[in-house]
């Protein structure tokens, strides 16, 4: 006993509809990656460092205006050594 003509329409059928369904465009939802626990400490400890160093630049450069306003009058200004 052989294939039937029928059966084998049948699974024709079948199979080129499953192909079909397999190609068909599928809905993909992009998936977004979690932040990492700690990301938004970093992200403040940065910005602080950032805030800080700025602000040490400015106090350095501040302190400097004594030094300079001696050196240029010709007065030396006395220099702390650590002990």
């Amino acid at each position: 006993m052989g294939l039937c003509l029928s059966a084998l329409i049948d699974w024709r059928r079948h199979r080129n509809v499953s192909a079909y369904e397999t190609l068909k465009a599928i809905k993909r939802r992009l998936e977004h990656a979690r932040p990492h626990p700690l990301a938004a400490e970093q992200a403040q400890l940065l910005r602080d460092n950032r805030r800080l160093t700025l602000r040490l630049r400015r106090t350095e450069a501040v302190s400097d205006i004594p030094k300079r306003a001696a050196s240029l009058l010709g007065n030396p200004f006395p220099t702390q050594e650590a002990p």
